[in-house]
C-alpha cells in the first residue's frame, strides 16, 4: 500500500513512513530516503587568480547550508595543445608545412555536470598575434608554416561554471603557448653539397 510519512526526510537524513497492508492491515516501518540538496545557482565569492585558487559557493534552496567549490589557480589549470591526432605536437618543421592541431582542457569530458562544476573551453588561438575564434568543438585547426622562423602558437581557453541555465563564462581565461621553428627546406642542391663532403 502507500506510506504515510510520519518524520519527513531532509536533505542529508532519511525520513520515516509506515506503509499498511492493502489485505491485511498490517504495517510495517520503512525508511524515506534523504532527499539531496537542491541547488538553482551559484555565486563566484573568490576569483581565481594566476598564483591563489578561487571559490564558488552553492546555497542551497531547502535548507540553506552552503557548499564551497574550489576553482584551481590559473597557473594549475592543466589544458593541452596537441597534434590533431592527440599526439605530441612536433616542435620542428619545415617551412610550407602545415600544422594541425587539437586543443583541450580540464572539465571537457564532463557529460553529466553537477552545478558548480568547472570547465576551461578553448576560445581561440593565435599564430603570432594573428587570432582565430572558435565558437564551437571541435577544437581543432591548422595553419601553413608559410616562410623559416620561429612561431608563436597561443591557444585561450574560457572559464565555464554550469549553472541553472547550463555552461556560462565567467571571464576569466587562461592561456597555453607553445613554440614552433620553421626551416628551411633542403634543396636537392644542398643535400648534393652535404654527400659530397662525407
Amino acid at each position: 500500500g502507500d506510506v504515510e510519512t510520519v518524520v519527513e526526510p531532509t536533505c542529508t537524513e532519511a525520513g520515516t513512513g509506515v506503509k499498511t497492508c492493502t489485505e491485511c492491515g498490517a504495517t510495517e516501518n520503512v525508511e524515506i530516503p534523504a532527499k539531496g540538496h537542491t541547488y538553482d545557482g551559484y555565486e563566484v565569492t573568490k576569483k581565481a587568480t594566476q598564483d591563489e585558487a578561487g571559490e564558488i559557493t552553492l546555497i542551497c534552496t531547502e535548507c540553506g547550508e552552503k557548499v564551497v567549490k574550489e576553482i584551481p589557480a590559473l597557473k594549475d589549470v592543466k589544458v593541452s595543445v596537441t597534434a590533431a591526432d592527440g599526439s605530441d605536437l612536433k616542435l620542428s618543421y619545415v617551412a610550407g608545412d602545415t600544422v594541425k592541431f587539437a586543443a583541450a582542457g580540464i572539465g571537457m569530458d564532463v557529460t553529466a555536470p553537477e552545478m558548480g562544476a568547472i570547465r576551461f573551453v578553448p576560445v581561440s588561438w593565435k599564430l603570432n598575434d594573428a587570432e582565430t575564434k572558435w565558437t564551437e568543438a571541435p577544437y581543432t585547426a591548422e595553419f601553413k608554416l608559410d616562410k623559416a622562423g620561429n612561431y608563436e602558437l597561443v591557444v585561450v581557453y574560457a572559464l565555464e561554471i554550469f549553472g541553472a541555465e547550463g555552461w556560462e563564462a565567467n571571464g576569466q581565461t587562461v592561456e597555453s603557448s607553445v613554440s614552433l621553428k620553421a626551416s628551411e627546406p633542403v634543396t636537392k642542391e644542398d643535400e648534393t653539397k652535404r654527400q659530397q663532403q662525407l
